[in-house]
């Protein structure tokens, strides 16, 4: 939520301010307020992580995705490996974040591609 409004659009409180807002005792009308929504919007950054210094990848460029829109990031390809996705953790260990599935982060991203050596 990114804040409250009245009935006619005037931001009343929002998120993170100080203090509670109390309505007098002595106000006897209702009081109508509106949450305001604004969609989270999160920063992805992309580490290559490939495990030979030549024939490296370039990785994808960093970008803005929105809570909830489909993940499609780049698949990188490199001879001699096989790209296996990208996760949250360089050693794998981490969560892998899928294309096709939702995303659901609300804070700066930083992904890692994970490589297979192909025999």
């Amino acid at each position: 939520m990114y804040d409250w409004k009245d009935e006619n659009g005037k931001i009343q409180t929002k998120p993170g301010d100080p203090g509670i807002m109390r309505v007098p005792d002595n106000y006897a009308q209702d009081i109508h307020l509106y949450a305001h929504w604004k969609v989270i919007e999160v920063p992805v950054s992309f580490d290559i992580n490939f495990p030979e210094e030549t024939g490296k990848p370039e990785a994808p460029k960093s970008f803005t995705i929105k809570y909830g829109d489909t993940i499609n990031f780049d698949e990188p390809v490199a001879e001699g490996y096989r790209f296996l996705g990208w996760n949250l953790k360089a050693d794998g260990s981490g969560e892998y974040l899928v294309n096709g599935t939702k995303f659901t982060r609300t804070q700066n991203t930083k992904v890692y591609a994970i490589w297979e050596k192909i025999n």
